[in-house]
């Protein structure tokens, strides 16, 4: 793994009583990609919620760059299954809003940069309204990646599409990822899409949760959803969490 960026030990976390997280410990390295595999309402979303520093934990710390994670930051960005764009602003209004700081020549090209990477170009001035549910997940992606955070969050950002967008927005994350080098904790109910994507993945037990085991991947870029390699990890995978999810 790179050097250590975000690290958490012993994340604890109830809700009404009802314990969610039981003592998770993860770390994510510098230009990492990982993912979090496990049962639904296993915490999974919860998890992010702590470590992007938007709630506190009951137990446990989280750090960034070896200092503590109290509060929400720049540094670290999220994105959400469903994408919270602007109605009443344009692909380019919600993707330089959070821009608003830079001087507006910056801000523009900034925008621009990043829009053309997620595929946007020529929808600039498209309104959420005129967007498909694909298109509003790749402006929200790339109004995060304008942002420059250090680690970006992906909470099931794909879960609510179609299978072919899908796929297309993978490789779009893919190439983006490679590309620009922020970290990403990346939150899949998706198997395949985790070991396509992923330097690591981390699975969790049914809830209250925690660590039960990870995987990590040496498959070279771009995968094969083919190669015997592949499916042999995957396979592995899907062992462990049906397992996991029966025991």
């Amino acid at each position: 793994m790179e050097r250590e960026l975000i690290c958490c030990n012993g994340l604890t976390k109830s809700y009404a009583g009802r314990r969610v997280l039981d003592g998770v410990s993860l770390r994510l390295g510098q230009n990492e990609f990982v993912s979090v595999l496990g049962p639904g309402k296993c915490g999974k979303t919860t998890l992010i919620k702590l470590l992007s520093g938007l709630e506190r934990p009951d137990a446990g710390e989280v750090f960034m760059d070896g200092a503590a994670v109290s509060s929400p930051s720049p540094k670290r960005g999220v994105v959400y299954q469903n994408t919270l764009l602007f109605n009443w602003l344009t692909v380019l209004g919600n993707v330089r809003y959070p821009l608003r700081k830079l001087g507006r020549q910056e801000s523009l090209s900034r925008a621009m940069k990043y829009i053309e990477l997620m595929g946007l170009k020529g929808f600039e001035k498209a309104y959420p309204r005129q967007l498909s549910g694909g298109m509003k997940q790749r402006c929200g992606i790339a109004r995060i990646y304008a942002m420059k955070p250090r680690v970006i969050f992906m909470d099931e950002p794909f879960s609510q599409l179609d299978a072919q967008t899908r796929y297309l927005m993978q490789l779009e994350l893919e190439k983006i990822f490679l590309g620009e080098g922020q970290s990403v904790l990346f939150v899949s109910n998706n198997i395949e899409e985790a070991v396509y994507l992923s330097d690591r993945i981390v699975v969790l037990s049914p809830s209250p949760s925690r660590v039960v085991k990870e995987f990590r991947l040496d498959l070279p870029r771009p995968r094969n959803y083919l190669s015997p390699e592949f499916v042999r990890i995957r396979a592995e995978i899907e062992r462990c969490l049906s397992e996991v999810c029966d025991g």
